[in-house]
């Protein structure tokens, strides 16, 4: 009995739910923008080297893709995620390399409304 409620657990949660910090990075590193675009709020707040903006999803996808576009991406890490202290809200940080081991610090702000989690916010810094 344990085993089948373990299996319908494991079903559950592999159809219905949402996707794992490592599938956000799968889909950065295929570049399936449009995927990942479906994961965004309907308004984002996307910082890029400190320029902050608040835009749609499409532009801010668009905003990323170019900025991720122009530096050459060879190397992906996920670096760390995590949940807030009320579980409603979670974050992911992505490392991404250019052949030169040049560094960007990509930050992903997850919220829950309606229960479902969307990327809110975006941050992409130079990698310290």
């Amino acid at each position: 009995m344990k085993k089948l409620i373990l299996l319908l657990a494991i079903f559950s949660v592999s159809t219905f739910g949402e996707l794992t910090a490592q599938d956000y990075v799968q889909l950065l590193k295929t570049e399936q923008y449009d995927k990942l675009e479906t994961y965004l709020s309907p308004q984002v707040k996307v910082e890029i080297n400190r320029d902050d903006k608040v835009l749609s999803r499409d532009r801010a996808i668009a905003r990323l893709k170019e900025k991720l576009e122009t530096f050459n991406i060879v190397k992906w890490e996920k670096m760390h995620n995590g949940t807030s202290n009320t579980e409603d809200s979670g974050y992911l940080i992505v490392k991404a390399f250019d052949k030169e081991n040049n560094g960007l610090r990509i930050f992903f702000y997850l919220e829950e409304k309606n229960g479902q989690k969307n990327i809110s916010a975006i941050r992409v810094r130079k990698l310290l």
